[in-house]
């Protein structure tokens, strides 16, 4: 008998078809795999070459402003780099220049000047933008694409400079003003960036412009310098050993063009020239200039010394009439009196200015140049001459005048810092800072009217300048302060004036208290290296 078969497994061989199969399809997502792989390195590598272009591209163009240049600089900086071992190329049609919206992060083609550069890598040598595929073909891809696009744009900066101009510190305005100069040269050299923009006020009651907010590249040459720089071809000595002045060498000396110290040219009434020491002074279109607030004598005589000094010893004040830009020293002030230094209308004139250009994310720098503090006048003039007519306490007539005391010009001025009781300023994180206490600044009270609204005023202006110092800030505006002020020894001034300016810094800021003016140019070219320029992709 023969034994019995089992029945043949009808499933005999299907686990053997079925990883045939599934063999198959994982050798496709194998392939995938791969393929996905090697496009990603290939565009990982090409977007890090486009963003090496672009970021050295963004540096050139900010360097120098040259998009030749800046060309160049992608062109040499793409070729570094390689995709898949083959180096990037990149031709001048794949740069775009313009400008980039920090706000809405956007780049916009074209406006100047150009800040922002977009660069398109899609080449490498031996071919295009495209990488052949392994085992993409076996679905009908044969390659796949590895453009890639890359956005650099560096921040405009802002600078706006607040020089106080009062002739109370006219023995150094000179060097300040070259100081301003200095650094709009430093911002247009290689040192600056083609995103920089400066402004200048003028400012003692009053703030005034030498020239609005500009972008220094494309306007150093033609407006900015020829602007700010005095025209020394018409600077002398004053002839003779004192009053009268002779007019027409008044007018031979007298300075038409830069930076310089306000004018006294409003100070005093007709009665006041009448006296004759500067009676038919007129300006070279032959108008009436009235007493332009006499002359200084180095160093630092304030008031003017009776007798003056030997002709060596005089600083020519009439090289600093600056008649031109209409600047007067008593500007300002609240109605019936008027305005010593009024740090307040300084920092809200030039942070106003910063904020009506720009976008709220770049850097906006007010530099504060002061050798003063609050003031407030009750006679026309300004600090130099308040209480001090003709050398004397602004309540005597001169001898011969045929003028009384009651009369007679008697101002005064109050610095706001040491007229009066103390009193308290409270800055806007609630800091409180307490001055007051001393004598007045200029002048004696007793001997004018208005003297404690004077003192008053004086006070609220001290106020002022720490409110508008908080409200710029609150603006995003940094504030710097460069303080002079120097003791009768020649020392570095200290106490409660350098203290208070130093206390308007905001946002980053900083504060530098100097005895020497010819080191305020030095200050000034240290202060953008404290305002970086950000790139961004």
């Amino acid at each position: 008998m023969r034994p019995v078969r089992p029945a043949r497994d009808r499933e005999r061989g299907a686990i053997a078809v079925l990883m045939a199969l599934l063999m198959t399809v994982i050798m496709g997502f194998a392939a995938l795999g791969f393929d996905l792989a090697y496009v990603r390195l290939a565009r990982e590598e090409m977007a890090n070459a486009t963003d090496a272009a672009a970021h050295a591209a963004a540096v050139a163009l900010s360097a120098t402003g040259d998009q030749t240049a800046a060309t160049t600089a992608a062109i040499t900086v793409a070729a570094d780099n390689y995709v898949l071992g083959r180096s990037v190329v990149l031709t001048s049609s794949d740069l775009v220049f313009g400008t980039y919206n920090f706000t809405t992060k956007t780049f916009n083609t074209g406006g100047t000047p150009a800040t922002a550069v977009q660069v398109v890598g899609h080449s490498i040598s031996g071919g295009d933008g495209f990488v052949n595929l392994t085992f993409g073909r076996i679905f009908g891809t044969a390659d796949a694409n590895v453009t890639e696009n890359a956005t650099a744009a560096s921040m405009n900066r802002y600078f706006q400079i607040e020089l106080q101009t009062s002739d109370d510190w006219i023995c150094e305005i000179d060097n300040a003003a070259s100081a301003a100069v200095q650094l709009a040269a430093y911002l247009n050299s290689p040192s600056g960036y083609q995103g920089d923009w400066i402004g200048l006020d003028v400012f003692t009651g009053v703030s005034r412009p030498m020239t609005a907010l500009m972008n220094v590249r494309q306007n150093y040459a033609l407006t900015i310098a020829p602007t700010w720089t005095p025209d020394v071809s018409t600077l002398g000595t004053q002839v003779g050993a004192g009053p009268p002045y002779s007019a027409a060498n008044f007018n031979t000396v007298q300075q038409s063009k830069g930076i310089s110290v306000c004018s006294k040219a409003n100070a005093v009434t007709p009665a006041v020239v009448a006296l004759g020491t500067f009676a038919g002074i007129t300006d070279s279109a032959g108008n009436p200039i009235g007493w332009p607030g006499g002359y200084r004598q180095c160093p630092g005589a304030n008031p003017p010394v009776v007798p003056v000094a030997p002709t060596s010893q005089q600083f020519p004040f009439p090289n600093h009439n600056l008649s031109f830009t209409k600047l007067y020293c008593s500007d300002g002030g609240q109605p019936g009196l008027y305005a010593g230094t009024d740090l307040a209308a300084a920092i809200t004139a030039g942070s106003n200015e910063l904020l009506a250009v720009g976008l709220p994310n770049e850097p906006r720098t007010l530099i504060l140049i002061t050798d003063g503090t609050p003031m407030s006048c009750t006679g026309i003039g300004g600090g130099g001459l308040c209480g001090h007519t003709y050398g004397g306490d602004g309540a005597t007539p001169p001898a011969g005048s045929g003028m009384t005391t009651s009369s007679y010009w008697n101002p005064c001025c109050a610095n706001g810092l040491t007229c009066g009781g103390t009193y308290t300023v409270t800055d806007a994180q609630g800091n409180t800072y307490n001055y007051g206490g001393g004598p007045w600044g200029d002048g004696s009270p007793s001997n004018s009217p208005n003297g404690s609204t004077a003192c008053t005023t004086a006070h609220s202006l001290v106020q002022a300048a720490v409110t508008a110092a908080d409200t710029a800030a609150a603006n995003n505006v940094s504030i710097y302060v460069i303080g002079f002020f120097k003791n009768p020894d020649g020392s570095v001034g200290t106490g409660i004036s350098p203290n208070y300016v130093s206390g308007l810094v905001r946002n980053g800021g900083t504060a530098t208290i100097t005895n020497d003016s010819t080191a305020i140019a030095g200050i000034l070219k240290s202060i953008p290296a404290q305002v970086p320029v950000s790139l961004v992709r």
